[in-house]
């Protein structure tokens, strides 16, 4: 049976785009299969822009300005934003994965550089790197802070003192700390999630850059870029369990899903080391195919292979963290991809599951979109559909929305009575003249036929939209 709607709900116009669009739609809803893009995205830390890189080719597929000096990368868990610190705008960007176009920007902090997000994608954790002020005849350095924001209504919450130029952030894999690398303290500030407080200050090597969490919660990882070092941190005990000496100023770090592997950019050598995490030892150094000053670190979902991002050749190298074998993956100029953090975004097997539950039905997802397209938000938005996701709220399903490209009849514009039913009919498995029928803009030179629309929906949105 299709949602119950009240008498007067919706407005005339609304009742009866609903009235086409949810004829028998409960029947048609799809389990996703695993199938999903795997992007990179490299902020030119010396310009205004984000190279967008499709990893299995290596090819540059977008660039995103965004403002001065991107430094800082994070991954929303869902794949649907890239997060972008803006160190000379004192910003955060909110880039769709979807449209590759910034979505929102975020006011915050102070030279802003390295950011990391919870586990459930609800909080944005950015290090402020406050520079050094004159003081007299020296330099006075100030301490750094934490900005916790809420991802969700995109507003800083709170700041929290850290040590001195606090730079690579990370976050343990059950949400519950924030470790920060304070790069003039020589220090990790360890915070907990639940009062927004430092519980723990670990002494590590000099100039600590960046930090990495194992994601089978054991290890925390900081690469220390004035001793050519990575300090191990036990998670349990939050004690020093060893130190590894890597190459010159080691700055970027990153490990495995399946956490044993470790791979460290080292920029004065322009090599890599890579880490045996059971042995605690470097098993492979590696310069060949490695550019001119790697920095960041960020692994491939699933796999042995980390992306390095060669910060003075502006390009990209792959690394086997097995053998420690590299090769050059994009040999376009990127700038100067300094590219702190993860930068690796696997996108949604299919965007338009805007309700979050996994699967995608023209009874949910497609309403949903419409309903957003006739301008209802809030309660209006989600009353009466079934299938919203564990934990998702209006909010959240407004902003999957508004960062979908939804231009489905190629017309350059959205709207409800095309752009709508066309998805929602879409969903439904309509083709041909059912598909189209009195839902284009006719009039339009780059209006798409039936096939280039469901063409456009699985290029655009993800194949497993229409399976």
């Amino acid at each position: 049976m299709c949602p119950a709607r009240k008498q007067g709900f919706l407005a005339p116009l609304a009742r009866l785009l609903m009235q086409q669009a949810l004829v028998c739609a409960v029947v048609f809803a799809f389990v996703l299969p695993a199938k999903a893009a795997v992007l990179a995205y490299l902020p030119n830390q010396s310009g205004l822009g984000v190279a967008v890189l499709d990893v299995s080719t290596g090819a540059q597929i977008a660039a995103v300005p965004v403002g001065a000096a991107p430094i800082g990368v994070a991954v929303a868990p869902n794949g649907r934003y890239v997060y972008v610190t803006l160190h000379n705008s004192n910003a955060v960007s909110v880039i769709s994965t979807n449209t590759n176009a910034v979505q929102a920007q975020i006011q915050a902090g102070t030279r802003p550089v390295g950011i990391a997000v919870s586990p459930d994608g609800k909080r944005l954790y950015m290090s402020n790197f406050l520079t050094a002020t004159a003081a007299g005849a020296g330099s006075q350095w100030v301490n750094g802070t934490l900005t916790v924001i809420d991802a969700v209504s995109r507003t800083a919450q709170t700041s929290i003192f850290v040590g001195a130029n606090p730079a690579g952030v990370a976050v343990s894999p059950d949400g519950s700390r924030v470790y920060v690398a304070n790069s003039g303290s020589g220090t990790m500030s360890v915070i907990s999630t639940a009062t927004d407080t430092v519980t723990s200050t670990i002494a590590v090597g000099a100039s600590p850059f960046g930090v990495a969490a194992s994601p089978d919660g054991q290890r925390v990882y900081v690469a220390n870029s004035g001793d050519a070092s990575v300090s191990v941190i036990n998670a349990a005990t939050l004690t020093l369990a060893s130190t590894i000496r890597v190459g010159g100023h080691a700055m970027g770090v990153a490990v495995s899903d399946d956490s044993t592997r470790v791979v460290v950019s080292n920029p004065f050598d322009n090599s890599i080391s890579v880490v045996d995490a059971a042995t605690q030892t470097v098993v492979a150094t590696t310069t060949a195919g490695i550019g001119l000053a790697p920095a960041g670190v960020s692994f491939t979902p699933g796999g042995t292979t980390a992306l390095v991002a060669n910060s003075r050749a502006g390009t990209v190298s792959a690394v086997n963290a097995i053998s420690g074998a590299a090769a050059a993956l994009a040999a376009s100029s990127l700038g100067s991809p300094l590219s702190l953090g993860k930068f690796v975004a696997t996108t949604p097997l299919c965007a338009l599951d805007v309700s979050g539950d996994a699967s995608v039905s023209s009874a949910s997802d497609g309403v949903l979109i419409l309903r957003h397209m006739l301008g209802f938000r809030g309660l209006a938005l989600t009353q009466g559909i079934a299938g919203i996701g564990a934990g998702v709220n209006a909010t959240m399903i407004e902003q999957s929305i508004a960062a979908l490209n939804l231009d489905a009849d190629g017309d350059t514009a959205v709207n409800p009575t095309t752009d709508g039913l066309l998805l929602v009919r879409a969903l439904l498995s309509l083709t041909d003249t059912a598909l189209i029928a009195n839902a284009r803009n006719s009039a339009s030179p780059s209006v798409r036929n039936a096939a280039q629309v469901l063409q456009w929906i699985t290029s655009t949105h993800g194949a497993s939209c229409l399976i």
